[in-house]
């Protein structure tokens, strides 16, 4: 929990929330938040594809090895450079059938402009006047190919477009009859409260989720970040 912001940033024309509900003591999960100007944020949230202790371990390198290549390329334009390193470096710690997926992602709230690469990560949903667009460009998830190209997509943003980033514990969750919550679920809700706020938008979907699973034990870790598009004021 150490490595999850305790609580997302304050950005002028953005609302943004998250959540991180582990299934186990440590997991593979995170999210983080990077602010490089006072306008422009970064968004990033990944899955290191194992569970304990050795996707943690993982998980913490990964978050560090961002962060700091963040620092360093800087801007929406360094998102292929960065993608490739991390690539690159995942490549050479991943052991057999180990690898990241990895959604990252610079978003402008004064242009109302988001730039990304989805690395085989669940497509970040854009929900815009009770319709649904996936963000989807980019490429195979980290760590399989060290050579592999990554495609970058700038996606000009409104005012009331709701974001939803989110690892595949959120729709993965099973009920005591083995059913999945599922994807389909998961847009409802979604469209459902993408008029509230960004905090009551997630405790809301997932108390949706809550009340189908019931009790029943999961075996997947679930991230959720929400940034809300807003009237941008200096």
């Amino acid at each position: 929990r150490k490595m999850i912001p305790e609580r997302a940033p304050q950005i002028p024309g953005l609302d943004i929330a998250a959540a991180y509900i582990p299934c186990f003591d440590v997991g593979g999960d995170f999210y983080d938040f990077l602010r490089i100007s006072d306008n422009c944020i970064v968004v990033l949230i990944a899955d290191v594809i194992g569970k304990g202790v050795p996707a943690a371990l993982m998980m913490s390198s990964f978050r560090s090895a961002v962060r700091a290549y963040a620092d360093i390329e800087g801007g929406s334009k360094a998102i292929g450079a960065i993608t490739s390193r991390l690539n690159k470096m995942a490549g050479s710690e991943c052991s057999d059938g180990e690898f990241i997926t990895f959604f990252y992602a610079i978003i402008d709230a004064e242009k109302q402009i988001i730039t990304y690469c989805n690395c085989g990560h669940e497509p970040t949903v854009l929900i815009r006047n009770g319709q649904i667009m996936e963000l989807e460009k980019g490429g195979i998830v980290l760590g399989v190919d060290v050579e592999a190209k990554y495609e970058i997509e700038t996606v000009k943003l409104k005012e009331g477009d709701c974001l939803l980033f989110y690892t595949d514990g959120l729709i993965d969750a099973v009920n005591f009859d083995g059913e999945l919550w599922g994807r389909e679920r998961m847009l409802t809700s979604a469209k459902k409260f993408a008029a509230d706020s960004a905090e009551q938008m997630i405790k809301n979907m997932l108390g949706y989720r809550r009340r189908f699973v019931g009790l029943a034990r999961q075996i997947d870790d679930t991230s959720i970040v929400v940034v809300k598009a807003e009237k941008f004021t200096k």
